[in-house]
C-alpha cells in the first residue's frame, strides 16, 4: 500500500464498513495544515465520508500559521468541505503552552461535535 492513495482510501472504506458506520454520520477532522493532517483530510474525502474540518490558528509562528491556516481554507473551498476556524489566544495559565494549546482545541472540536 505504500505510495498507493487509492489503496489508503479503500482501507478507509473498508474500515468504516466494518465498524458499521454510515458514510453519512458526520466526521470532524482537525486539520493543522500539515501533512499527516491534510492526507487524513483528503483520504476521508476521497473515501466519500461526511467530513468538517476543525482549525485552530494559535498564532505561534505568525505568517506561517496564517499560511497554514490559508492553506486548510482553500483546499475545504476548492473541495465544499464544511470550515471551522478558531483563532486561539492562549493564556498557559500555569500549565504550559502544550497543554493550553491542547484544552483551547478540544474545547472548539467538542463545541463542533
Amino acid at each position: 500500500m505504500l505510495n498507493n492513495r487509492d489503496g489508503l482510501v479503500q482501507h478507509l472504506r473498508n474500515f468504516w464498513t466494518e465498524c458499521q458506520i454510515p458514510t453519512a454520520t458526520p466526521v470532524v477532522i482537525g486539520v493543522s495544515g500539515g501533512v499527516d493532517s491534510m492526507v487524513l483530510a483528503e483520504t476521508a474525502h476521497r473515501a466519500g465520508l461526511r467530513i468538517e474540518v476543525v482549525h485552530v490558528n494559535y498564532g505561534l509562528r505568525g505568517a506561517e500559521s496564517d499560511g497554514d491556516q490559508a492553506l486548510v481554507e482553500a483546499w475545504c473551498a476548492e473541495r465544499s468541505v464544511s470550515l471551522h476556524i478558531h483563532r486561539a489566544d492562549l493564556s498557559p495559565a500555569g500549565e504550559g503552552i502544550q497543554a493550553a494549546a491542547r484544552r483551547e482545541r478540544y474545547a472548539v472540536f467538542e463545541s463542533v461535535r
